[in-house]
């Protein structure tokens, strides 16, 4: 079989695989044997009374067959026969515990259909949608009492939804014909009057707040009734006066009906209580913390109003520092001067991480890290880590602070050096960088900062760089980003998206050698399909030299292809349009992924993808969207808690030769590492 079939009949396999996963059995296996016997039936099979004697056994529970349990089947089965319109259906049974063998002795009688349904009382609503109710009894189907008392509960309150608070329906009147094996249905329905807020009135509230009661009122007035409406405002004024410092305000929503007309005139009472200011800050069970620290990650002064706004705010900000395993707020004490207490359970603050990791080019790597969360009781984050693989090391040390200078911004800042070799030249990189990054909302989020890193690029043994990217270079950069993220989990997602623009300006006036502009755009959404789920990606971004600097220095360029891009491509071996030899990158790049996610069974799974993506020489080439080379290919994943081992397949299915060594891309890439493509 050629390469090209042993793919076609890997992705068939794998995707074949996928549809054929069990499905969860209905009902449970039974812990004893049981020989069961059917007799008389004559509209069912055996094998049908046979599962569902067994589920019924299984959802009760029985351990031991005996007559009890025996009992409970039979019943079971005279309530299906019910539902199918057999309503003289009698199920009788022998159980001998020898065996254990139970036998049952079915009489179903003559099948029940509805001849006719009648509805009387109608107004409101036509008799043709009413109808549409009782489903196939509408129209000669099977009479079922239950399926006809679950329609009559659903009627009541489709009318209550409309207003009528009073409908009521008379038990039905069912006649059955001479030979019992068909009925004569008939519906009585007494709508009453159909309930409307004709007038809100408001008592006892503080002047602070009428305009948002007229605004209530404006949206109250006029609509259908519901028994919800009440409770509604109550909610909505409950939030407004707890936004407004009054803790204790209490609320009464009080309807009058009109019976005749059928006119609501609903009457709210507020007692606010007293408005309470935050005199005191009261904080418990903070051994390493400092007092300070916490005050700063809630943003509650003293002497403030009480706002349960801020209250949840200080949650959620106390909760996202990860220094507390449990976090109470709540106001004590009484009058209008009251303390707002915290009580914390600290978390464990030093944190040890040791990562494994895998991939195509680099191979076996290893992270491994210590944390301190908690530096000096300030809440603030000093960290070291270093990485280690075939390709590449590195080391950094970080410190973070998640309220730089009382500003609500978190401050970080590194010092880094790191080492890799790429397929075609190797660089030493060190420096340090400063970063202030906000959060805005649970899902936008922006950063600024600073970073120098000095820069030496040197050949690999394979490789003779040209002469004018050889030099060293110091590169400083102002950058700014924002991010938007919306996903269900940053490690293992299954739906969301994410976003990303950022834009980076060297110059030499920030103390650096390379002078250049470069925007990144990045686009993922993830989109749930049953058990499967579509991926999609678009990354972009180009860099552009100015002032004296004529070429970007190559670790800044952009390359393609590899693990997590055109995967039909060994790391960075995707070329520019008519460009061959060792790859030097260039100056805008752009990777378009769609890859179709399917669970298989456990924490196995399957994907299938197709990559497409292009690098420009030159930033002047970009909107020429030339150069696109594509990917497709099968892949299989195991879940871990770091993220899916990943193992994928790619076909290149348009590859080129190298005219001066005659060197062809390779047909088939695979590739081999640990967490998701995008």
């Amino acid at each position: 079989m050629s390469a090209r079939g042993l793919l076609a009949a890997l992705v068939l396999a794998v995707w074949i695989l996928a549809g054929c996963r069990a499905n969860p059995q209905a009902g449970r296996a039974l812990p004893f044997a049981l020989a069961l016997e059917f007799e008389g039936q004559q509209s069912v099979s055996a094998e049908r009374l046979d599962e569902l004697v067994r589920a019924e056994l299984a959802r009760l529970e029985v351990t031991t067959p005996d007559k009890a349990a025996v009992d409970d089947a039979a019943f079971a089965l005279e309530l299906f026969y019910r539902s199918r319109g057999h309503l003289d259906a009698l199920v009788e049974y022998e159980f001998e515990p020898t065996g254990p063998r139970a036998h049952f002795c079915i009489s179903e009688g003559a099948e029940v259909h509805v001849a006719a349904l009648e509805l009387v009382g109608l107004e409101v609503m036509t008799p043709q949608l009413v109808r549409t109710f009782f489903g196939p009894m509408e129209h000669g189907g099977v009479y079922d009492e239950e399926q006809l008392k679950e329609t009559l509960e659903v009627l009541r309150l489709k009318y209550r939804e409309l207003g009528h608070l009073r409908i009521a329906i008379e038990p039905p009147a069912v006649e059955f014909d001479a030979a019992r094996s068909s009925v004569t249905l008939r519906i009585t329905l007494h709508e009453g009057p159909q309930f409307r807020v004709k007038a809100l009135e408001f008592s006892g509230g503080v002047p602070a707040l009428a305009e948002r009661e007229a605004q209530l009122t404006r949206q109250y007035t006029g609509p259908l009734y519901q028994t919800s409406v009440g409770p509604g405002i109550e909610n909505t004024l409950r939030e407004e006066y707890l936004r407004r410092g009054y803790p204790d305000a209490s609320f009464e929503a009080r309807p009058e009906f009109d019976e005749t007309s059928g006119d609501v005139r609903l009457l709210v009472r507020t007692t606010p209580g007293e408005r309470v200011t935050v005199a005191h800050i009261r904080i418990q069970g903070n051994a390493r913390t400092k007092d300070a620290a916490i005050l700063g990650f809630m943003g509650i002064e003293l002497g403030s109003v009480y706002d349960v706004e801020k209250e949840r705010e200080a949650f959620r900000e106390l909760y996202a520092t990860g220094l507390f395993e449990s976090i109470t707020l709540h106001l004590d004490g009484a009058g209008p001067e009251r303390t707002l207490a915290v009580e914390l359970v600290e978390a464990r603050s030093v944190e040890i991480r040791i990562e494994p990791g895998l991939g195509s080019y680099e191979g076996p790597r290893i992270l491994l890290g210590i944390e301190e969360n908690n530096f000096q009781g300030r809440g603030q984050n000093l960290a070291l880590e270093g990485t280690a693989s075939l390709k590449a090391q590195s080391a950094r040390i970080g410190w973070i602070d998640r309220d730089f200078l009382g500003s609500h911004l978190t401050a970080e800042t590194t010092f880094f050096v790191e080492q890799r070799e790429e397929p075609s030249f190797t660089f030493v990189r060190r420096g340090f960088g400063f970063f202030l990054r906000r959060r805005w909302t649970s899902d936008w989020s922006s950063s600024l900062g600073y970073e120098f890193r000095p820069t030496d690029v040197t050949d690999s043994p394979n490789t003779v760089l040209p002469p004018d990217v050889e030099s060293n270079t110091n590169v400083a950069e102002f950058s700014t980003s924002l991010v938007y993220d919306d996903r269900d989990s940053p490690l293992l997602p299954s739906r969301g998206r994410r976003g990303l623009a950022k834009l980076e300006w060297a110059d030499d006036a920030f103390a650096s050698d390379t002078e250049f502009l470069r925007a990144r755009l990045e686009y993922t959404e993830l989109q749930p399909i049953g058990r499967s789920v579509l991926a999609f990606s678009a990354r972009t971004g180009l860099i552009a030299p100015f002032g004296l600097t004529s070429e970007i220095p190559l670790p800044e360029r952009f390359f393609n292809g590899g693990e997590s891009s055109v995967r039909s491509f060994q790391e960075d071996e995707l070329q520019p349009a008519g460009v061959f030899g060792d790859p030097l990158g260039g100056e805008s790049a752009t990777t378009l992924n769609l890859e179709l996610r399917r669970e298989l069974t456990g924490n196995l799974g399957a994907a299938l993808f197709y990559d497409l993506g292009n690098v420009t020489q030159d930033v002047q080439d970009y909107l020429d969207f030339a150069g696109f080379r594509s990917g497709l290919g099968v892949g299989l994943r195991y879940q871990l808690p770091i993220g899916p081992v990943r193992l994928d397949l790619g076909w290149n299915p348009n590859t080129q030769t190298d005219p001066f060594t005659q060197n062809e891309d390779d047909e088939y890439v695979l590739h081999f590492s640990v967490g998701f493509p995008f």
